[in-house]
């Protein structure tokens, strides 16, 4: 079974029932599930495909999980990086993975200059708050792509391992 179609079964079989909480944001198990839908037809729309990265910076947040599971529904994968990190640390991962979009928690919003010129290939950097918000309300909901295997990456971890580098996992 692939990451995203929890939600998606889980919407087709309680779909009034809570799916998730999050603070003071509460969404139905079908409300996510469109959440997500909108969340992949906006990054679809920003020309992200199958075997793309979307890196994200942020501490715990939803949006991070339908982040997720949208690009994994696209055949992309996401890069969550350790907010903890260091700028040299950030700079290299971003190097290293080469995301097409970031998305950056308001906390980080006086990192995103640096973070972006860090990874050359980066298209687009989405703030995590009501830019987020705004970027995936008008977005045309977008289901699974048909050529999504169970075999695709859809999450890069890095770890600080022992060579002083961090290493994608």
């Amino acid at each position: 079974m692939l990451l995203s179609e929890g939600v998606r079964k889980a919407a087709s079989a309680r779909p009034d029932a809570e799916g998730i909480a999050y603070r003071d944001m509460r969404l139905t198990w079908s409300q996510w599930d469109e959440r997500i839908k909108r969340t992949a037809g906006a990054l679809a729309a920003a020309g992200i495909r199958r075997g793309d990265r979307v890196a994200v910076l942020d501490r715990n947040h939803i949006d991070c999980l339908d982040v997720l599971l949208a690009a994994g529904s696209l055949g992309a994968s996401t890069v969550i990086i350790n907010w903890r990190l260091t700028d040299p640390e950030l700079d290299y991962i971003l190097g290293d993975c080469r995301p097409r979009i970031l998305f950056l928690g308001v906390e980080f919003a006086e990192r995103a200059t640096l973070l972006a010129g860090s990874a050359p290939g980066i298209d687009r950097v989405v703030m995590m708050d009501k830019e987020f918000e705004e970027w995936i309300v008008d977005a045309e909901p977008r289901v699974q792509d048909p050529d999504v295997t169970e075999d695709d990456v859809v999450l890069v971890i890095y770890t600080s391992g022992t060579t002083g580098r961090p290493k994608g996992a």
